[in-house]
């Protein structure tokens, strides 16, 4: 047997022991702008060595300092709107974006200026006070805001504008005190410049040119990202500036591919690229920044194999769910409540089993679920039971969540009978007179009841949490497997 000498050995241990230290020790990273930026740390090298901590996504960059119109929280984060899109909210009208950035103190700040370029702009009022934000979605936000807040009368009124409407003045002192803060925040600021595609793969995976339309549109975006950015760049004489290439291409991504099975022509983003291309930018990053990836990569195979590795384990496993399921019949929970808001004179119970909130944000149509305009608001928190009751056909509503156990009956009008519902991180109950209707499985469990002609019409289940397909089991689909 081979001996190591113990100077080695331990000089080999040490070695291992800084490798741990830095995997462990990741850069932090904190950003004010959009996809252009964050999605740069999902590629392979850049995932091992940072770690977003703050994502202000789409904060109004020149905005950022305005005074606050101080609406009030709690209705912000109380509404039906999804939770991501609340603190966006917060950040842009209640100024807490900075705030934000300044608890974490990430060592790396990084910026985009895309949102001016691409995004809507609303002169935004409350209490007095005004401010500009930036969303194309801001004005359904808002809208639903008011509508369930309109009893406590904190009306958000908002007007939209256009970029060349402001005052050219207030976007540039804007950007000044944007420029003057991080300098005196941060030592490491990357500006990231992007370059809009002029061309795309489409679904032949032929590379394609944008529609005249569509190209005029980039040049005149493009206008106004240079011409910002380029200030920027030099109020922050400190900062680094990524700047792409003109030769990138875009890319078709999952909502392309579900419009164009719809009928519809569809031309990419310009700023959402070819994997290659996010590759070209992470290494010009690790390259403007002096870092190596190689300390913090743990990956037992190379880069260059495990990249092309993980995207065969992911072919592979939908080939494996393909063929394992072949004989089952499956809805999205997408889909599913769909249908649920087509029922219209019945009983839909909901009562969850451990910890639903972890994946909550992906169920996109959740707070549709409603009747008029009273919604559920799904607010529930990380390991909290949930339940929630609509009856359509009589105008209730109810849902409730809490860090025990939950429980509630509801009495059906006309009907002499009570559905008895239950919720823990253990058990899930839904009984409709004595029987026990709840698949009793982890996630959120489904009972619905036409209440014309007591007809029970669905027990269902959809693992909210592990499941990332987010698949719906339905007694519905049973008649199909027999």
């Amino acid at each position: 047997m081979k001996v190591v000498p113990p100077v080695i050995k331990n000089k080999v241990t040490q070695e291992i022991n800084n490798v741990n230290k830095n995997i462990s020790n990741k850069k932090t990273v904190s950003i004010i702008g959009t996809c252009v930026s964050k999605e740069m740390f999902n590629e392979l090298r850049l995932s091992k060595i940072f770690n977003v901590e703050v994502f202000a996504f789409k904060t109004c960059p020149f905005a950022l300092f305005d005074e606050p119109l101080n609406y009030p929280t709690e209705y912000i984060f109380n509404s039906s709107i999804a939770e991501s899109q609340a603190v966006n909210v917060d950040y842009n009208i209640n100024k807490t974006a900075i705030k934000a950035l300044e608890n974490k103190k990430s060592e790396y700040f990084f910026i985009d200026l895309y949102p001016l370029a691409n995004d809507s702009i609303f002169e935004v009022e409350y209490n007095n006070k005004k401010t500009y934000v930036q969303l194309d979605w801001f004005r359904r936000v808002f809208d639903t805001i008011n509508n369930d807040n309109i009893k406590n009368n904190v009306n958000i009124k908002y007007n939209y504008i256009k970029i060349d409407q402001i005052d050219e003045n207030i976007i540039i002192n804007g950007l000044k005190k944007l420029a003057d803060w991080a300098s005196k925040n941060y030592k490491n600021i990357v500006i990231v410049w992007p370059v809009l595609a002029k061309s795309f793969l489409n679904k032949e995976s032929k590379i394609q040119k944008y529609s005249s339309q569509k190209l005029n549109q980039i040049n005149s975006m493009q206008k106004i990202i240079d011409k910002y950015t380029e200030l920027l760049s030099k109020f922050i004489k400190s900062a680094k500036v990524l700047k792409w290439k003109n030769d990138y291409y875009a890319r078709l991504v999952h909502f392309d591919y579900f419009n164009i099975k719809s009928g519809l022509t569809v031309e990419p983003n310009f700023v959402h690229l070819l994997t290659k291309n996010y590759e070209d930018i992470a290494t010009n990053l690790l390259k403007l920044l002096n870092l190596g990836y190689k300390q913090w990569y743990d990956e037992d195979l190379d880069f260059e194999t495990m990249k092309v590795e993980k995207l065969k384990n992911v072919v592979e496993e939908l080939k494996g769910f393909r063929d394992n399921n072949i004989e089952e019949v499956y809805c999205h929970i997408i889909s599913y409540t769909n249908y649920l808001n087509k029922l219209k004179h019945h009983l839909i119970v909901i009562s969850g089993k451990g910890d639903i909130k972890k994946s909550l944000r992906f169920y996109r149509n959740k707070n549709t679920l409603s009747f008029g305009k009273n919604y559920l608001k799904w607010n529930v928190l990380s390991n909290e039971s949930y339940i929630a009751v609509i009856d359509t056909k009589n105008n209730f509503i109810y849902e409730n969540h809490s860090a025990d156990k939950s429980m509630y009956e509801y009495k059906v009008p006309n009907l002499n009978k009570s559905v008895y519902i239950e919720s823990s991180l253990d058990n899930s109950s839904i009984k409709y007179g004595d029987v026990e209707h709840s698949m009793n499985q982890k996630g959120i469990n489904f009972f619905i009841l036409d209440l014309d002609n007591n007809e029970i019409i669905d027990s269902s289940y959809c693992d909210i949490s592990n499941d990332e397909y987010m698949l719906v089991h339905s007694k519905l689909f049973e008649k199909f497997n027999k």
